[in-house]
Formats: structure tokens, C-alpha cells, sequence
């Protein structure tokens, strides 16, 4: 092969390199790239980074929740639900003062109100009122702290979620511009023309996309 068909191909480790219109492709694509690297990620990506911080965020809280952080389960418990609780010692205060004003004209019609089996019947009127409210708000409690614990359960797994999409935008170098930029030059890489060998044979680069890559960025293989 003679000197004027070198001079249009260059070393790539023990290969030749592209020829001149496929160098010429290869600086666009590394131009182009230079630019959306200098660009850094889009308003959509950044947008994608800060909606997965949220994910997080909350995620540790659904988290420190499920450790038992009272604090945590206190932020997930419905805030409403004080005033539900409230609302039920009120109406058992108002059925025990029913209860016993029932008790007592049970006893006066009987002739008994002040004896000892008028006290009596008030004590257990009194207490069973007291196990009917404490059994009620029991409840109200377990179910506003179930509903709590699952709700801190999917917090967690959202917050997983967000970590994991984190982690993979910022192998993309969603926050590290040099990487980014290789990234971009990756991705224009896809479907690389076919460079020339030294026998004139049209072939691939055998170190593929990360060797080219590498190579315009003076990296070496960068795979």
C-alpha cells in the first residue's frame, strides 16, 4: 500500500485508525458531545435528581419509622386523629354521667339511692364504662399506627427506589460533567462506521466503542 493511502489512517494501538471521512464523523460526534457535556444534564434529568432526593428524603423517614423513632411514627400518624380521640373521651364522659344517673333512679325507685348496693351498682357501671372507652380508643390508636407503619413501609420502598434511580443517573454523570461528557461521546458512538485496515479491508475497531472513545479523549481504553 502506498504512502499517500497511509496518510489517511492512524495508529490505534496495534490497528489502524478510521479513515478521513470517518474521523470527520468521529470529531461531530465528539464535538457534538463536548457540547451537551459542557451543557451538563437538562432541566428533565435535574428535575429526575431532585424528585428522587425527595423519594429519599421521606424514605428515611419511612425507614426510622419502621426502627421505631417515636418521632418518625408521630410525622406519619394522622394528624386528625387526636381530635377522633378527643371526641371519644367526651362522648364516654357524657354515657358514664348517663350511666350512673340511670344507676341512681334504679336505686331511688327501689328505696336503696345511698346504700351500699347503690354505690356498688355505680362503681360497676363506672367501670365498665371506662373498659368500653379505653377498649375504643385502643383501637383507634392500632389502626392509626398500622396505617402509619404501611405508609412507612412505602416510603421505604420509594426511598429505595430514588437511591437506586440516584445512583444510576450519576453513573450517567448526572453530577460529574467529564463523565457526562464521556457518556455522551459513548452513546454517539453507537453503531460506529466501519473503519480500514491496513490491508484495505473494510473492518470494526476491535476495542470498540470505549477504545474510540478513549482514543479522541486521549483516555486509552476506557472501558
Amino acid at each position: 500500500m502506498g504512502k499517500s493511502a497511509k496518510a489517511d489512517q492512524s495508529s490505534y494501538g496495534s490497528q489502524t485508525g478510521p479513515n478521513a471521512p470517518t474521523q470527520q464523523y468521529l470529531t461531530q460526534i465528539q464535538n457534538a458531545a463536548k457540547g451537551a457535556g459542557a451543557a451538563g444534564p437538562g432541566a428533565a434529568v435535574q428535575g429526575a435528581v431532585g424528585y428522587n432526593n425527595n423519594l429519599q428524603t421521606a424514605g428515611n423517614t419511612g425507614l426510622a419509622a419502621l426502627s421505631g423513632d417515636p418521632t418518625a411514627v408521630n410525622k406519619l400518624m394522622n394528624p386528625y386523629l387526636g381530635d377522633v380521640v378527643d371526641a371519644t373521651h367526651a362522648s364516654y364522659a357524657r354515657s358514664g354521667v348517663r350511666d350512673i344517673n340511670a344507676v341512681d333512679a334504679n336505686a331511688t325507685s327501689m328505696g336503696a339511692f345511698g346504700g351500699s348496693r347503690n354505690a356498688v351498682a355505680q362503681g360497676t357501671a363506672q367501670a365498665q364504662n371506662a373498659v368500653n372507652e379505653n377498649q375504643t380508643i385502643a383501637g383507634l390508636l392500632g389502626q392509626g399506627y398500622s396505617q402509619a407503619m404501611g405508609q412507612a413501609g412505602q416510603l421505604a420502598q420509594g426511598g429505595a427506589y430514588g437511591a437506586g434511580a440516584n445512583a444510576n443517573l450519576g453513573l450517567q454523570g448526572a453530577d460529574n460533567p467529564n463523565l457526562w461528557m464521556v457518556n455522551m461521546l459513548k452513546n454517539g458512538f453507537q453503531g460506529l462506521p466501519y473503519g480500514t485496515s491496513s490491508s484495505g479491508n473494510q473492518n470494526q475497531f476491535s476495542g470498540g466503542v470505549n477504545a474510540s472513545v478513549g482514543g479522541l479523549l486521549g483516555l486509552g481504553n476506557i472501558g
